[in-house]
């Protein structure tokens, strides 16, 4: 009798294990961006040669504007601030603790976000009638840098109705 409880542990162990592996592997929501948005996402759609866009990493959306682009024309920095945390997603559906860019406080919201290769889009869930489309950049996070010494809050009305635009919601 011992014989063929080891036997039948020795077989379905291993069976249950794999099993579950590969659940979780496919697994599709948990607690930290998915390993394809852990990058530096240039925005589309503006003309007019400014380069703005969000980042990824494990936990934390951020959302950065080079100032030395044909828009700003300012100095060879960035501006690189967080945006949110993550608290959840499940499917497509994130939901983001967000921090407002004009004062300290946060608000949860939930985006739709899809990554199709090279480029990532975001929504607000069910609505298909504003979509934001980034290209995934060459740039890492690292890589925004020198920072600008000055507050992006304090930038022009300009600045300030883009920035709303990106995070509205």
């Amino acid at each position: 009798m011992n014989i063929r409880r080891t036997f039948i542990a020795i077989t379905i162990l291993p069976l249950i294990f794999i099993i579950s592996c590969k659940k979780d592997s496919n697994d599709n929501s948990g607690d930290e961006f998915p390993q394809e948005m852990r990058s530096v996402w240039q925005e589309e759609g503006w003309d007019d040669g400014d380069e703005l866009g969000i980042y990824f990493t494990n936990n934390t959306m951020g959302s950065w504007d080079y100032m030395g682009d044909e828009y700003d024309e300012g100095d060879d920095c960035y501006y690189n601030w967080e945006v949110g945390e993550l608290i959840s997603y499940e499917g497509s559906n994130f939901r983001i603790n967000m921090s407002s860019f004009f004062s300290e406080e946060s608000e949860e919201a939930t985006v739709s976000i899809t990554v199709d290769g090279n480029l990532l889009s975001m929504s607000e869930p069910g609505d298909n009638d504003f979509t934001e489309e980034y290209s995934k950049d060459n740039r890492s996070v690292s890589n925004l840098t020198p920072k600008c010494s000055d507050s992006p809050k304090l930038k022009s009305d300009e600045m300030r109705d883009k920035v709303r635009m990106l995070f509205s919601n």
